[in-house]
């Protein structure tokens, strides 16, 4: 008897680790669901986000399609003045282009501190002495050729001949910050 009580000691043993270890792996298997469960309510969670989102973005997207149009076609301008050497160059460039009398250019920097878009602008002033027609047809062409230039001062006299004309301009043109 002694044999067949150690084989149902041996047998009751190895049934028990079969239970520990099916009772362990129902412990796994559990904490393995729960987790499985938080992830695909934190998934569903970050899906409603998502979608909230979304639908805010296009309500926002309908609502500045004007805006964003605005900007894409004054974006090449605004790039074109993101330096005050590059404007300033711009502006000589456009002075030797057109074949005016210039007396005088000089350029100065301006801080802006009620435009919270563009904080500095280059200041042109410019004393054009030139034929009438030449010296407005030039002036004309301003605004095509720097569209972001705003003319501060224009003050136009008699010249020294009879078809003769004196300008003094005062440009500002905006720094535009980096796009």
């Amino acid at each position: 008897m002694k044999e067949q009580q150690m084989a149902c000691v041996v047998l009751i043993l190895v049934i028990g680790g079969f239970l520990y270890g099916a009772q362990t792996f129902e412990q796994r298997m559990s904490a393995a669901r729960r987790e499985a469960n938080a992830t695909k309510e934190a998934a569903d969670a970050a899906q409603q986000a998502f979608g909230t989102s979304k639908r805010a973005l296009d309500v926002l997207t309908k609502s500045t399609v004007e805006l964003s149009s605005f900007l894409e076609e004054w974006e090449p301008h605004l790039r074109a003045t993101q330096s005050a050497q590059s404007t300033e160059q711009s502006i000589v460039d456009l002075v030797k282009q057109s074949d005016i009398f210039t007396e005088s250019q000089r350029f100065e920097m301006l801080e802006r501190r009620d435009d919270t878009v563009f904080k500095n602008a280059l200041r042109a002033h410019i004393i054009v002495k030139d034929e009438y027609t030449k010296s407005m047809n030039w002036l004309a062409s301003l605004e095509e050729s720097l569209p972001t230039s705003r003319l501060s001062s224009l003050v136009v006299k008699r010249g020294d001949s009879g078809n003769d004309i004196q300008m003094t301009l005062v440009i500002d043109l905006p720094i535009a910050p980096a796009i």
